[in-house]
This record gives C-alpha cells, sequence and structure tokens, in this order.
C-alpha cells in the first residue's frame, strides 16, 4: 500500500503496483467498477474528500469516481483532465487541478446553475499562469504568476472576493502566497 484515502463511507487504497482498489459504500464512491479499467495501473496520487475521489496518473490523467452523494455535472465517472501536474480538493466535493501550462482544471460537484460555485464564470482567468491553489471546505482560491488571486466555489467559504466587503481590488495583483 502506497497511500490510502477516505471518503465518509468509502476508502480508496493505492497500491505499490500504481493500482487503485476501493471498499465501503458504493453511495461515498466506494464501487470503481466503472473505471476500473483506467485504475488498474500508472497511478501516482490520490485525493479525496467527504463523497469523491481523483486519482493522478503518471501521464497526467486524472481519474474521477463518485457516489450518489458527489453530485456532478455531466459523467459522474471517468477522466476528468489531461496533463495534470498538481491535485487540489475541498474537503465537501470539489477538485481542480494545474497542469503543466499553468491552466486550471476544476470538477467533482459543480452546479453551474448555481452562480456560486459556476467555475465557467472563472475558468477564462485561469488559462495560464497559475502557480498555487488553496482550498475551504467548499471553494478554491488560485494564485496567478502576476499575483493576481482568482476565487470560485460556494461564497459563503471564500468562493467570491466580495462578500462580506469586497477585498477584490486587494487581490488584483502583488500577493505573494496563499495558505
Amino acid at each position: 500500500v502506497q497511500n490510502t484515502a477516505p471518503s465518509f463511507g468509502a476508502v480508496a487504497i493505492w497500491k505499490t503496483n500504481g493500482s487503485v482498489v476501493t471498499y465501503g459504500d458504493a453511495t461515498f464512491g466506494g464501487d470503481i467498477s466503472g473505471v476500473s479499467g483506467l485504475l488498474d495501473s500508472g497511478v501516482v496520487e490520490i485525493v479525496s474528500n467527504n463523497y469523491c475521489f481523483s486519482a493522478r496518473k503518471d501521464n497526467g490523467d486524472v481519474i474521477f469516481w463518485a457516489g450518489f452523494f458527489c453530485r456532478v455535472e455531466g459523467p459522474a465517472e471517468g477522466l476528468v483532465a489531461t496533463d495534470i501536474q498538481t491535485l487540489y480538493r475541498t474537503s465537501n466535493s470539489m477538485f481542480a487541478g494545474i497542469d503543466s501550462q499553468g491552466h486550471v482544471k476544476s470538477w467533482g460537484s459543480l452546479d453551474n446553475a448555481n452562480p456560486q460555485v459556476d467555475f465557467t464564470t472563472v475558468e477564462a482567468d485561469l488559462q495560464g499562469g497559475v502557480s498555487q491553489i488553496a482550498a475551504t471546505g467548499s471553494a478554491f482560491a488560485a494564485r496567478k504568476s502576476s499575483g493576481k488571486v482568482v476565487t470560485w466555489g460556494f461564497e459563503n467559504t471564500g468562493g467570491t472576493t466580495t462578500i462580506p466587503v469586497d477585498v477584490t481590488a486587494n487581490l488584483q495583483s502583488g500577493v505573494i502566497s496563499l495558505s
């Protein structure tokens, strides 16, 4: 065993041969039968949150799987991103990754009907130059090489720079690090 990643009701186990197996409740991601062929070799990292899992392979492909409690737009499992160098997760049900060009990709429980969570509203601003991502329970903040910070996710956990006060002007440049 290389590492384990738990959700509320399941565990993913990353084995030394680069494969992943799971056990536990299927409603919390314990069933990988739909993606097992994608997880039988080459896995170099697994991450989880309360409801779902992501595994990064040695070629940068990211495989996502989830149970019932991780609402997603589109397919609930499979290849969700390519060329990812680093994975990030919120504690609830969202994931993000930075690719080799500094572009951000985000997946998981992205509710495009809810403007609080809609990644598409910031996606264009994250297509290069991103060097760091920080996560909260249900939001992300990405720092660009220019020092600008871009946020997305639920506004009550940091997914906006305007609640409770507008700090947008202070986050346009000069930010050195996120924590």
